[in-house]
């Protein structure tokens, strides 16, 4: 409320040489958003467009990224993993608390919080269905044949979950890595430099509205103060337009497309052989 009234009591009338720079712009955001400014500075068309065209692939790249950031998650294709994480977790605590209860000093108190526990399982399906496979085998009697089914039904399951694996990390490192990177350095550098546009352009517009009101003696320094501002505004906008530039190369997103469909093309080819070879040996048993 005070703030408020901080506001509201900024004349937009008062001659400018006697308000805060900050104030100024206010003042002059105030009348553009209730539209009593006039003869506000255009943006280039030039520039116009290029924050239409960044805009539009900065959305390409969040919802890519929105869908392709399953690949950093393991149990993706296995959600009722949970059950097994909470294991996993229970069995990293109990083990901490063992190496603990051995410690004797303050080294060895550290030594043991710092100790990895042992690694858990991997959480990819195929990984699952080997497991089971595996444990329904040592439910069998070694003349079941049903157990060497089950037998080579999980080891091909585990290749196909490590090349799964290799599949997602790939994806994750490289073409995820690539879209969050630029999005936190790229993208948020031409957001940065488009805001000092803004503000530069605000800057000029309140110093040429002050000429409405500026006092004959102060004229020669307003006239210098606007000259000021216009330099610093085109500085601003030939800065932006570049960075918005550098932000709309795509070679490099199509180089990281490419390796994307690699990483896809390689796992589901070595899937492929693996199955077909676990089909054949099956035919025959």
């Amino acid at each position: 409320m005070d703030a408020f009234k901080s506001l509201h009591s900024i004349s937009l009338n008062k001659p400018f040489s006697s308000i805060s720079p900050f104030a100024k712009r206010t003042a002059q955001l105030v009348r553009q958003t209730i539209g009593t400014a006039d003869n506000l500075t255009e943006l280039p068309e030039e520039y116009l467009e290029l924050e239409r065209y960044v805009d539009q692939l900065k959305v390409v790249y969040t919802k890519l990224l929105s869908v392709t950031s399953t690949y950093d998650n393991e149990s993706y294709d296995y959600p009722a993993n949970l059950r097994e994480t909470f294991s996993e977790f229970s069995k990293s605590i109990q083990e901490k608390v063992q190496n603990l209860a051995t410690a004797h000093s303050a080294t060895e108190v550290q030594a043991a919080f710092l100790k990895p526990t042992s690694k858990g399982v991997s959480k990819t399906l195929p990984h699952a269905l080997s497991r089971a496979a595996m444990s329904c085998s040592e439910q069998l009697d070694d003349s079941n044949p049903l157990k060497d089914v089950l037998m080579i039904y999980a080891d091909a399951q585990d290749k196909i979950g490590n090349s799964r694996l290799k599949q997602d990390s790939r994806i994750s490192e490289s073409f995820n890595g690539y879209l969050t990177s630029n999005l936190a350095t790229v993208f948020s550098c031409a957001a940065k430099a488009r805001k000092n546009v803004n503000i530069r352009r605000i800057d000029l517009d309140s110093f040429k509205s002050s000429a409405k009101t500026v006092k004959p003696e102060k004229h020669e320094q307003l006239c210098r103060d606007i000259e000021h501002a216009e330099d610093v505004f085109v500085t601003a906008v030939e800065e932006a337009i570049q960075i918005m530039k550098n932000a709309l190369e795509i070679p490099e997103l199509i180089l990281q497309f490419r390796e994307f469909v690699d990483a896809q093309l390689c796992f589901h080819k070595e899937a492929y052989e693996i199955l077909l070879n676990l089909s054949e040996r099956l035919s025959k048993m």
